[in-house]
């Protein structure tokens, strides 16, 4: 807001607003990100460990005001860098059943502190995974266990719970549905409010049909 600022015969201060400039910042980020992932098997196991490490994310802020028009951009990093690293194995009891089991570490980027309204950093996160397979008639059967551990600065939050899925493929396999049933029971920051229960109904559709084929015989 813009005032026009007097005094009175008193001497005492008067605002007077006369304008209101409207302002917006365009935030533009950018990162380098590698991954390096390996596979073997052998017999009924299979494994898999990825790896990978970004730079610092830099942050372009360029403000723009209704009068004024666009400003000179300034630019912000963050002091981590992004990093995860994952290992699986999965054991083939059958052609249609298997068990598998994931470890993984993320340290995510920090937060800017300009932008960060909770003065909080993100946390690391440690999680595994444990679920088996039913295969059947075109179906698939799920069910799995996780653990997952967040490390704030400060503090740090529990995460377990149980899911239940299946999977439905149709069309020539070409297209599936999946539903899933979670239940878990997190921690929190502050030890007496207790344990917070919850659930979650997930539903996702997968469309692998060709869309843009031309199928008119010259």
């Amino acid at each position: 807001n813009l005032y026009d600022v007097s005094f009175d015969i008193n001497e005492s201060i008067q605002y007077n607003i006369i304008d209101t400039e409207f302002f917006v910042d365009q935030n533009r980020y950018s990162s380098n990100k590698y991954l390096l992932e390996l596979r073997y098997s052998i017999a009924k196991f299979e494994s898999v460990f990825t790896y990978s490490k970004s730079s610092m994310l830099k942050l372009k802020v360029t403000p723009y005001y209704d009068t004024l028009g666009f400003l000179e951009s300034q630019s912000y990093y963050t002091s981590t860098k992004l990093f995860d690293k994952g290992l699986g194995i999965k054991y083939n009891l059958s052609n249609n059943s298997g068990i598998s089991f994931e470890h993984h570490i993320v340290n995510p980027y920090s937060f800017y502190e300009f932008l960060n309204i909770f003065n909080d950093n993100t946390p690391n996160v440690k999680s595994n995974h444990l679920g088996a397979y039913l295969s059947k008639d075109n179906n698939i059967f799920k069910v799995g266990l996780f653990n997952k551990y967040y490390d704030f600065d400060d503090k740090s939050i529990t995460d377990n719970g149980l899911t239940f899925g299946m999977r439905i493929e149709y069309f020539e396999n070409k297209n599936s549905a999946d539903i899933a049933f979670m239940i878990g029971e997190r921690s929190n920051v502050h030890g007496s409010i207790g344990k917070e229960s919850y659930f979650k109904i997930m539903l996702t559709i997968v469309s692998g049909e060709e869309w843009f084929v031309n199928e008119r015989k010259k």
